[in-house]
């Protein structure tokens, strides 16, 4: 596998573990209230200076519902540990085995992923900050630095698995702004968000429980953005915090993958050299 497809098929965000059984809780599946594409709002969009109330508030109650309104707990998740299971969908469209092992430590970020349907080798990338490197151990014994090119089109990648798990909503540097209003028009109620200078994303909430469905963004491809879903299917409690259990991966109007098996460890332990080496 080279690294354009380790990078197009890498993703995001599948059952917690954290001490103790798990608490699964099954939403509705999200398919049924889905927008059509024609009337999604664009993923891009000017930056505002600050967030707008109306979208501020609509921030804080997906925290709370997320929380039973204790949004601090997101903070855990800023360093997790992720495993997830599942399968991909093959050129030839049949599905292989695919299994994908994230770190999170704040800005930091490593995930290795591997399909059965190229003998599970495994290709690990990782980025901290602006820098990231590759490594796959049956093109190069060593890691391989990641140029800017590869960084740009990896990076709404990271910040997607990123959001799975809430915390950069917590974060003083987010902006949102009211993309769609679900109650008013029907469907989902969406905001588009920025943390810092990351690219923009929607979070795609459902207007009756204020849970996060769906999260949607753009990477460039051949020189054109392409849209990223991650469609979020069932979730469950870990370390007080509703996260996924089961995320479907689209690629424009593709499903890619199906991660049907997510295990959290919260709060992770990992020392923080994993970032550095292959």
């Amino acid at each position: 596998m080279d690294v354009r497809l380790l990078l197009a098929a890498l993703l995001v965000f599948v059952v917690g573990c954290t001490p103790g059984e798990p608490k699964v809780e099954t939403a509705r599946p999200i398919d049924d209230r889905m927008a059509a594409a024609e009337d999604l709002p664009p993923v891009a969009a000017a930056r505002p200076e600050k967030s707008d109330p109306a979208a501020a508030a609509l921030v804080n109650a997906v925290l709370m519902a997320h929380t039973k309104s204790q949004p601090s707990l997101v903070e855990k998740f800023r360093k997790v540990h992720v495993k997830r299971k599942g399968d991909w969908r093959l050129p030839d469209g049949g599905k292989s085995d695919a299994t994908m092992e994230i770190y999170i430590g704040g800005e930091n970020y490593r995930t290795t992923y591997a399909l059965a349907a190229n003998g599970n080798v495994p290709q690990t990338f990782a980025v901290t900050g602006k820098e990231g490197w590759r490594f796959q151990p049956q093109v190069s014994g060593t890691k391989i630095p990641l140029d800017s090119a590869a960084l740009e089109q990896v990076l709404p990648e990271i910040y997607g698995d990123r959001m799975t798990v809430l915390f950069p909503l917590a974060s003083e540097k987010l902006v949102a702004a009211v993309a769609k209003d679900g109650k008013a028009g029907g469907g989902e109620t969406i905001l588009r968000v920025w943390v810092g200078d990351e690219p923009p994303m929607l979070v795609h909430i459902d207007p009756t429980t204020n849970r996060v469905a769906r999260l949607s963004y753009e990477m460039r491809e051949n020189g054109q953005p392409v849209r990223r879903t991650l469609t979020i299917q069932d979730s469950v409690v870990v370390a007080g915090v509703l996260v996924p259990s089961r995320i479907d991966y689209g690629v424009g109007p593709v499903a890619l993958t199906s991660w049907t098996k997510i295990e959290y460890e919260v709060p992770a332990v990992f020392e923080p050299s994993i970032f550095e080496k292959p």
